[in-house]
């Protein structure tokens, strides 16, 4: 998971670890794609809006590589849910903050289970 909020990401990061995910968690864009190689996620969980990026940028780029572009991405945003339905990009799923934990780790399983199935 990545976001630039580190109270957002530890609180994410208890979330998954308590639903039994093993979890790493990375604060800045740049590092996104090194995370990744490093520890072969099953799923991305990542915020949109950093400082120093866009993350359906990131979401998109990484749909393009033969390495990434079967990777579930859930892109996790604070922004209206007027605003979700009018995003392009990639990403499997796109989730407005305030989140239910519930509901978000429904949907981490969702994707998780459709990628092995493929």
């Amino acid at each position: 998971m990545i976001d630039d909020d580190r109270l957002m990401l530890k609180s994410l990061e208890l979330l998954l670890i308590e639903a039994g995910y093993q979890v790493k968690a990375v604060s800045e864009a740049e590092l996104i794609t090194r995370a990744i190689r490093d520890f072969i996620p099953d799923l991305l969980l990542m915020d949109i809006r950093f400082e120093n990026a866009d993350g359906r940028l990131i979401c998109d780029d990484l749909k393009k590589h033969p390495e990434t572009q079967d990777l579930p991405i859930i892109l996790i945003t604070a922004i209206s849910y007027e605003e979700i339905s009018a995003i392009e990009c990639n990403a499997d799923a796109i989730i407005g903050k305030p989140y239910n934990g519930d509901f978000l780790l429904q949907h981490i399983d969702q994707l998780i289970h459709r990628n092995r199935l493929l």
